[in-house]
This record gives C-alpha cells, structure tokens and sequence, in this order.
C-alpha cells in the first residue's frame, strides 16, 4: 500500500529474557533463537521483504546463522550479549559488549554492525551514558526510545521522528551523533498510543491497529515495527507462569505470523540502514551491507 520508508525489526531473544520472566526462579531457559529465527526468513523471503535483526549474542553462538542473515540482504544489529537492561550495566561493561559483538560481526560476515536496541527499551535518562558508548564504539543509530509513558520504559516528551539524540538526555534532540530512531507510537486526542509492535501488536486487533498504524503514517511519514521471534515461533512451549507473564508472552500469540504476513502485504518495509542511507542522514561505508 504505502511507498514510504517504513522500517521492519526483530528482537531475537528467548522468551525467558523479558521483563516479566527472566527473574522467575527455576524457569526452563530453552534457547530457541537458532531455531525459530528461520521462520521469520523464510516470511521475509515469502514477501521478498529485508529487516533489521537485533541480536541479543548468546542466543545465537553459530556465526553460520549471522553470514547467512546478511547473504540473505538483511541487517544485523546489536540488542545486548545477555538482555539485561543498561540500568544493571556499567560504563565500562556495556562498551566492552558493544566492540566485542562489533568485531564478531565483521569478523564472522564481513559486513558491520552499526545499530543498536536496548534490552526492556530501557535507555532513558537514568543510563544516558550508554549514548556515548554507542558514539564510541562506532555506532550510528539507536532504537530504544519508546516515547510514551509506560509502566516499564518510556521517554514520553521524546519526539515521535528520529531526531539526533542528546548525550545528556535520550529524550531531546542534542548533537551526540547517533540518530534515534523512536518506536512507532500514534496520537488520538492528545493521547500517545502504541502500534510499533511486540505484545501491542499481538493484543490490538487488526481492525483497530490498521487504522491507528495509517494515522502513525500520516503523522510521522513512517512506520518503525518490531516483533520477537520467539512471539512467530510454531513449536513455542508453553510454561507455566505467573498471571502477568503469561498474559506478557502468550496473549493472542496464535495469530502473530498472521498479523505479520498481513502488515508486509500492506506496507512496504526496508532495514534501518537503508532509512539512513536514503534519507541523508549518514553517507556509510560500503561494508554496512
């Protein structure tokens, strides 16, 4: 339908990385990631479609996977070794992470990493260090503001177009270097509401979140959506969990590949380096395949 830069992402992490369930004593961590991620390339290749990967590092140790994410066109960038949010982390450990997941990445493909997404989107103005350790190490772009006001994370007076982020503040425009790229939110009444993705995109029905992702179209002149893999994985377990978890990982999960399929009949969707590339905001070397 839409012939604007909309931008397609997938965390790909274990369902017992979340929030909601990575703290539950004795829970089965089963890690699934070189597994499912197949489902979603083989969707992708369906719709001859390419996306952003946001890798969390040890759910996938096979470097033949990752060559074979970029010789299939698609981006590789950077969501943690471990998914623990930038609020447990320090300085110094966080930066070590990022240049050491960046040289695995040129060194097992020969393409770079140059994106990165912060685990529970748990960049805010409590961990705004970790700006400059993207600056740093050699990034370009972040996608971890969600700029509503939410339970968990959320910068809610960030604007809802990327913007260059401040090193003080990842909620304002500053001169930092690294382009933001905010999660998909849409306004109704003065209201931010989420689209972008992940359990809003499992629990908005289509006939409701259709018009509230052309509304977010029209407003912000695209579209930034992501999902889980472990949320279009056919053989997901099922675990027993507490009330709020079970309600986090498994509302209407039966129906995400639908919903998926449905969005890239609809919209047309690149990987973020593409948005940078065509929208001048940086001129990239050549290895950013």
């Amino acid at each position: 339908m839409s012939a604007l830069l909309n931008i397609l992402s997938f965390d790909i992490e274990e369902i017992f990385h979340g929030e909601f369930t990575r703290s539950l004593p004795n829970l089965k961590r089963n890690f699934r990631s070189e597994e499912n991620i197949f489902t979603i390339l083989n969707i992708l290749q369906e719709y001859k479609s390419k996306a952003t990967f946001f890798i969390v590092g040890q759910s996938i140790t096979d470097n033949g996977i990752l060559s074979e994410l970029v010789k299939k066109g698609h981006e590789i960038a950077f969501h943690t070794q471990d998914h623990i949010p930038l609020r447990e982390k320090t300085y110094s450990s966080f930066r070590d992470e990022l240049g050491s997941f960046r040289r695995r990445i040129r060194e097992s493909t020969g393409s770079d990493c140059i994106g990165f997404r912060a685990p529970s989107f748990s960049l805010d103005r409590s961990t705004y260090w970790a700006v400059e350790c993207l600056r740093r190490e050699g990034y370009v772009y972040d996608s971890s503001v969600f700029p509503i006001r939410g339970p968990l994370y959320g910068l809610p007076s960030a604007p809802m177009t990327s913007y260059e982020i401040s090193e003080k503040d990842p909620g304002s425009i500053g001169n930092s270097g690294i382009i933001e790229f905010p999660l998909t939110v849409t306004q109704v009444f003065g209201l931010r509401i989420p689209v972008a993705g992940g359990f809003y995109l499992r629990a908005i029905p289509l006939p409701i979140l259709i018009p509230l992702l052309d509304r977010a179209l029209k407003t912000n002149g695209t579209l930034i959506i992501y999902s889980h893999n472990w949320e279009l994985d056919p053989k997901i377990e099922n675990i027993s969990l507490p009330l709020k978890a079970e309600l986090y990982c498994y509302f209407n999960i039966k129906n995400t590949i639908e919903k998926l399929r449905f969005l890239l009949e609809r919209y047309r969707f690149v990987r973020f380096v593409d948005a940078l590339q065509r929208s001048g905001q940086r001129t990239l070397s050549n290895d950013v395949s």
